[in-house]
């Protein structure tokens, strides 16, 4: 029920939770080969009420750093038009069904051309619509971020952001205690992956050895390197600074980056979203400002964790602030 989305983001800021409190997603799963129903989309002749809606931008980030916000403005800035998926399943699943980023491109394991093939056909059945949206949005797990270059290859002239936040920050964001052991940036822990077992390894260090704060650290900072990289060699990129939400978005991201036109109501509506809670889920109301108490509460491990994998390579984000779409 896409109307619980589009009149409160905050109080179903996750795909999971829209299917949650949709009735007509109850007891009503089925499955159907996906090769059937594109080619059924594929040979459809008659004329419907339904129609797809092409993608019309991406919106990756670190975790914790702002960016369920980035979704929920969104689809404030124009309910009707704008469809906004928010950390769905599907999608991600068919990103990383080649490994994070492609990697089983190279050893010839997992067939390029299919893989993006996979990832089009899915975002062309989640873009299916019977009502006037015309804007399709994705924000995408944060693990995601390691397969921007799928994306890019699949859909080369789309749009898309990374949202990121200050370094010392974002990590209290995940970690709210010492003793804590359990949290998004802790989730590869026992499986590190080979980006972050090599930035380690160029920090001057062993996986093996990492304290919590110091894998924490790493793990984020293999997702901005992942941005970064791809913000590099690409024309349709924009790192987006938490602290730039939401001017940034109002005056460049919407307007010029995904062209969504932004006028004085569109403006309102994103602004009143902005002093949400973006996961109050109904039960958490008025955003509080919390950088200070997050920067105050930091204890000395966060901040040497910081220094010593995410200063630089968000210095580097802050730099790269730009980018443009050519058409």
């Amino acid at each position: 029920d896409w109307s619980l989305h589009k009149s409160d983001p905050a109080s179903v800021p996750m795909f999971k939770d829209l299917i949650h409190k949709s009735l007509n997603c109850k007891n009503s799963s089925f499955e159907l080969p996906l090769d059937s129903v594109i080619k059924a989309l594929n040979s459809q002749k008659n004329p419907t009420t339904t129609h797809i809606i092409p993608p019309t931008g991406f919106v990756f980030h670190e975790s914790r750093c702002g960016s369920t916000l980035v979704a929920n403005t969104l689809s404030a800035a124009s309910p009707s038009r704008h469809r906004v998926y928010s950390e769905s399943a599907p999608l991600i699943e068919a990103l990383r069904a080649c490994g994070d980023g492609g990697t089983r491109w190279r050893d010839g394991a997992c067939h390029r051309a299919a893989h993006l093939s996979l990832v089009k056909d899915v975002v062309t059945i989640m873009g299916l619509t019977n009502d006037e949206e015309s804007r399709l949005f994705f924000k995408v797990q944060s693990i995601g971020t390691k397969s921007i270059a799928v994306m890019r290859a699949a859909f080369p002239r789309v749009p898309w952001v990374f949202v990121y936040r200050d370094p010392v920050q974002v990590m209290m964001s995940h970690l709210k205690t010492k003793e804590q052991r359990s949290a998004v940036c802790l989730r590869y822990r026992s499986r590190p992956q080979e980006d972050l077992k090599m930035l380690v390894k160029e920090a001057g260090r062993d996986v093996a050895s990492l304290s919590t704060e110091e894998h924490c650290a790493a793990h984020l900072a293999s997702l901005c390197q992942a941005a970064l990289t791809n913000h590099k060699s690409s024309t349709t990129g924009i790192m987006l600074n938490y602290v730039d939400i939401p001017q940034k978005l109002l005056s460049t991201v919407f307007p010029d980056h995904f062209h969504i036109p932004i006028g004085k109501d569109a403006t309102e509506r994103v602004n009143a979203v902005c002093g949400k809670y973006s996961k109050g889920r109904g039960v958490k109301g008025e955003w509080v400002h919390d950088s200070d108490a997050k920067e105050n509460r930091a204890w000395d491990e966060v901040r040497a964790a910081s220094e010593l994998f995410l200063k630089d390579v968000t210095d580097s984000l802050m730099g790269d602030t730009g980018g443009a779409v050519k058409r």
